[in-house]
């Protein structure tokens, strides 16, 4: 039952496109041929147009599909995200103080005094690679 709607919809499809291919004068093959594949998109077996998902819904949603499976990481087993990050937050260096580099509070919280730490120059790092400060990363 279903292949006969099936072969009835395709058929209704073609003569919608060859109807549309006769009727697209002045256009080149090409915007014909897509015109009329446009035109035939969505067809039941009666040849009327059934709404189904637009191309930019399509191809937003084939995005997301390409980001998802990209940004994908492979779950580890006995591993807490919350542990992980509360850790990172207590200790680590996203809670130093901009103002007086002592972990435990804020900078908007200090009431100690301004420290300035007195570093190298480019060009005196250029000229003694040692001088070169170490990049913290973390993820």
């Amino acid at each position: 039952m279903s292949s006969k709607k099936e072969e009835k919809a395709q058929v209704a499809a073609e003569r919608i496109k060859a109807a549309a291919l006769t009727a697209a004068k002045g256009l080149s093959r090409a915007q014909a041929e897509r015109a009329a594949a446009a035109a035939a998109r969505n067809v039941n077996a009666y040849g009327q147009k059934e709404e189904g998902p637009s191309r930019w819904q399509e191809k937003r949603e084939a995005k997301r599909q390409m980001y998802l499976m990209s940004t994908e990481k492979a779950v580890k087993l006995g591993e807490r995200k919350d542990l992980k990050s509360s850790m990172s937050t207590l200790g680590g260096t996203s809670s130093q103080c901009q103002k007086c580099f002592q972990t435990g509070h804020w900078t908007y919280e200090c009431k100690n005094e301004r420290v300035y730490i007195s570093r190298p120059s480019r060009t005196q790092q250029l000229k003694n690679p040692k001088l070169r400060m170490k990049v913290a990363t973390s993820y």
